[in-house]
């Protein structure tokens, strides 16, 4: 097979083809293989038949590493970046190949230097701006930059698990702490007299008080609650 002029005349070159032309004269049947691209479409190859070659998950990954050694500037990244995405992908219908630790290590390095210098005096537009500040998680359920609500099915999923998850008393009484808030307060009722003491003790001693309501007198949204008001902060 005629090397391609967009890959370096290296050893590296001349394994991968020697590789793609075992592959070529083999039987393959009742052998797992996965297709690949003799020159990546990333960089100019085709859907053709003479461009096709099916591999084992181990020579596809090492096709892949090979590449990265076989290319230079644009093209080169993209190998990297090829046999990054063939090292982490998660696909239940192929048999990926398991790289050892070094060889990740190794890739890993290559990779973040790569998208580094690519990325390196990029702007992004205010479109993608937009999105990366989108966040991935909604406590209330909605986006508040979309007003993209969750799905019924997915809120009934989260309720489910949150409903079957069993918490201790002491892990009840822990969220109830965390959420108290210590700091004290000159309190005065007409009825009951002067207390120094947390918004939350007045709520545990007399029922009728809300945290909201005590909140809004400590902050000066209003002047009392229930009759409590405060004289000063601690």
């Amino acid at each position: 097979m005629v090397m391609n002029k967009i890959f370096i005349e290296n050893k590296y070159t001349r394994w991968y083809y020697s590789i793609i032309n075992k592959a070529y004269l083999r039987n393959i049947e009742n052998l797992y293989t996965e297709r690949h691209h003799i020159i990546p479409k990333s960089i100019g190859g085709n859907n053709l038949k003479e461009n096709l070659v099916e591999l084992t998950a181990k020579e596809h990954f090492l096709c892949h590493l090979l590449l990265t050694k076989m290319t230079l500037g644009k093209e080169k990244s993209k190998m990297i970046y090829a046999a990054w995405a063939l090292a982490n992908l998660n696909n239940d219908t192929q048999d990926r190949k398991k790289i050892t630790g070094k060889t990740y290590s190794i890739l890993r390095e290559c990779f973040s230097l790569t998208h580094s210098v690519n990325r390196t005096g990029q702007k992004h537009s205010e479109e993608t701006k937009q999105k990366q500040r989108k966040p991935k998680n909604y406590a209330s359920g909605v986006c508040h930059l979309k007003n993209t609500k969750r799905s019924e099915s997915v809120k009934s999923k989260i309720s489910k698990t949150l409903s079957d998850r069993k918490k201790s008393e002491e892990h009840k009484k822990n969220l109830s702490e965390a959420g108290k808030d210590t700091q004290k307060f000159n309190w005065y009722h007409t009825d009951f007299g002067k207390i120094y003491c947390t918004k939350w003790d007045i709520m545990e001693k007399y029922k009728n008080t809300t945290t909201v309501g005590l909140g809004h007198v400590i902050y000066g949204y209003q002047k009392t609650h229930r009759g409590w008001s405060i004289d000063n902060v601690n």
